[in-house]
């Protein structure tokens, strides 16, 4: 459930989520979006596990290097279709990956609320998007 306060913001997320019609094995699916006069709801895929956090925090043991070069693999190609659809993604962290129950087979970007369309950035943050581009 979202506030009117926040309805530019869940547009833009709207917008991102929907990436004209495309989904992506490694970015949460917008299943439906559902408006009243007051609110927006957002019926969101199911990736029922939490999120990476919850399972590296559950687990016996450190994850291991082979299991987190594989998770920031999938994480990379999400990063890299956003990017390709003008997206920069800036919350990037380990509560904001879902996994599935058992961490094995789903992993997916999810919170997109702080990303920003770069059609929709200042002038200046494209700017310093470009400075930080041209560092890599």
């Amino acid at each position: 459930m979202i506030d009117r306060e926040q309805t530019d913001h869940t547009n833009l997320e709207l917008e991102i989520l929907e990436m004209r019609g495309k989904t992506h094995p490694y970015i949460v699916e917008l299943k439906e979006a559902l408006q009243t006069n007051s609110h927006l709801y957002l019926v969101m895929e199911l990736v029922p596990g939490g999120s990476l956090f919850d399972l590296i925090s559950r687990a016996d043991k450190p994850l291991s290097e082979s299991a987190a070069r594989f998770y920031a693999a999938e994480i990379l190609l999400a990063l890299e279709e956003l990017h390709k659809n003008h997206v920069a993604y800036r919350d990037m962290k380990l509560e904001n990956i879902l996994v599935d129950r058992d961490g094995t087979s789903s992993r997916k970007i999810a919170d997109i609320t702080i990303a920003r369309a770069r059609a929709r950035m200042s002038e200046r943050e494209r700017v310093r998007m470009r400075e930080r581009e041209s560092l890599d």
